[in-house]
């Protein structure tokens, strides 16, 4: 018996998923981006304090010497709202590009184990989540801590870590206030590290688990055209729908 099979039960039937991995990949890329840009702005002011800091140091009068380290004191303030842009870009940014990470390995192992053995996945932190998956799945990928994109990926979450699990960050006085963007990875270049190592983890684990890419979104130009939030079918098996006009 020939049953078609129409659109409509096609729209009725197929499951739709929210791509919680590749919205929050295509955020972070988007939170590291105006982080950078802050930092820009940043770097233009950050030397006239240090320049303030030098010429208090250098004033040999008290009276002189008292204002000059009151004007120091009073830059810090005036660096606050652009200092804090930077800071909480790529700090947000870190957090959600190892939130991505660690969804597209939830839905995996969903997928994939089901049940209790899914519940326990759960238990594992994301660093354990992709050193476990691959053989969970008996796939040729065999990530090693020892070596890169996992070791990178580490470091990463290590940064994270400190950011969602805080304890006190602070310096004694007022005068390198860099040290900051240092100590939670306010770094351009660490931020291109840190997509770089999440999207040849998740790449190099659906080559060996698929025989695919991985998702569209990434990929920066593509996810910058068509940013992820729905796909339909499954984790293995995703499919993108199309937008209006598109194969008019």
């Amino acid at each position: 018996m020939n049953i078609d099979f129409t659109t409509e039960q096609f729209a009725k039937r197929i499951p739709l998923n929210l791509d919680l991995a590749g919205v929050f990949f295509h955020e972070a890329q988007e939170r590291f981006e105006a982080g950078r840009l802050s930092l820009i702005r940043l770097d233009e002011e950050i030397p006239l304090h240090d320049e303030r800091v030098s010429r208090a140091t250098a004033i040999t009068s008290d009276d002189e010497r008292e204002d000059a380290w009151v004007e120091v004191i009073q830059s810090v303030g005036g660096l606050e709202p652009a200092f804090g842009k930077v800071i909480r870009e790529f700090a947000v940014g870190q957090i959600l590009v190892v939130a991505a990470a660690e969804a597209y390995a939830n839905a995996v192992a969903h997928y994939s184990l089901g049940g209790a053995s899914a519940a326990q996945f759960d238990r594992l932190s994301p660093i354990g989540k992709w050193l476990f998956l691959p053989g969970v799945l008996g796939i040729k990928w065999k990530p090693d801590l020892g070596r890169k994109p996992l070791q990178d990926f580490a470091d990463l979450v290590g940064r994270r870590n400190q950011l969602i699990h805080p304890r006190e960050i602070r310096m004694r006085g007022v005068l390198d206030i860099r040290d900051f963007l240092k100590r939670v990875g306010a770094d351009p270049d660490k931020a291109s590290k840190d997509l770089e190592c999440v999207r040849i983890m998740i790449r190099e684990f659906c080559l060996s688990w698929e025989g695919s890419y991985g998702p569209d979104w990434l990929e920066i130009d593509r996810a910058q055209e068509r940013p992820p939030c729905f796909f339909g079918g499954n984790i293995e098996g995703s499919v993108r729908f199309g937008r209006p006009g598109e194969g008019d």
